[in-house]
């Protein structure tokens, strides 16, 4: 709240501290004297999922595991104070808020997808770029600026199997196709860059499934194999689920 102000809406399971956190601030409610700040406060709707299934909050449970195994991972490498530490955090908030949600234009370079970043700053990067100038940076500052790159690197790797992910067996997936705008995987970009293209043609292997490509960038063409490539197909509709009988069989045909 002290961030981002406070929200109308809050979604998340029914762990024991939401539920009580719930309940606290439902109760110092009722103590005050709403009258007073009804014009100024319309007050926070606490949505729960149904007891039981934590599956309805996927979309944001697996996005905070995979930042709680990156962190965990690279942060005893580092010697943070306080304010170091809030510092690096708020590079990894940002870092992770970059990541596109939407379609994305291949008409012009300046095009760019609807990232959290738009919705909560205006534009998907707020800041300029750092310069290499390490004689004139502070040792705590300079920590950051690689705990930053650190989070970035370890992210793409764990982020990148959840945007290449190709269900196998029980969903049949859409193959990647020439026409199809990707995103290429690259943990070596800069900070929160993300590759967009075109497919131009797609090299398939002896099974008959996709496993390289050729994309146009804005700055060439370039080969990657499927497992580097996450097609953006937001608005597309769901391919039909397969057959109980078909299942078996696609197992034996899909390697990824």
């Amino acid at each position: 709240m002290a961030l981002r102000g406070t929200p109308r809406e809050i979604y998340s399971d029914n762990s024991t501290n939401f539920k009580a956190t719930e309940k606290t601030l439902r109760e110092e409610l009722i103590k005050i004297d709403f009258d007073k700040i009804a014009i100024k406060f319309d007050g926070i709707k606490w949505q729960f999922n149904p007891p039981g299934a934590p599956h309805m909050g996927g979309a944001w449970k697996r996005l905070v595991r995979t930042i709680k195994t990156v962190l965990k991972s690279i942060c005893p490498n580092y010697s943070f104070n306080d304010e170091s530490l809030r510092c690096a955090l708020m590079e990894a908030q940002f870092i992770i808020n970059s990541r596109p949600l939407t379609f994305v234009s291949l008409d012009s370079e300046d095009d760019s997808a609807l990232t959290p970043n738009h919705l909560l700053m205006g534009s998907s990067n707020g800041f300029k770029p750092i310069k290499e100038e390490k004689m004139n940076l502070r040792r705590h500052w300079n920590e950051v600026k690689l705990f930053g790159d650190h989070f970035w690197q370890r992210w793409v790797k764990e982020f990148t199997p959840v945007l290449t992910r190709r269900t196998k067996w029980f969903e049949r997936c859409p193959p990647i196709s020439v026409g199809s705008v990707v995103i290429i995987v690259d943990e070596n970009l800069p900070r929160n860059v993300w590759l967009k293209g075109g497919v131009t043609n797609t090299i398939p292997a002896k099974d008959e499934q996709v496993r390289r490509a050729t994309i146009k960038a804005q700055h060439g063409v370039l080969g990657r194999p499927a497992t580097k490539i996450a097609v953006l197909d937001v608005g597309l509709e769901d391919e039909p689920s397969l057959e109980p009988g078909e299942a078996k069989e696609e197992k034996k045909r899909q390697s990824f």
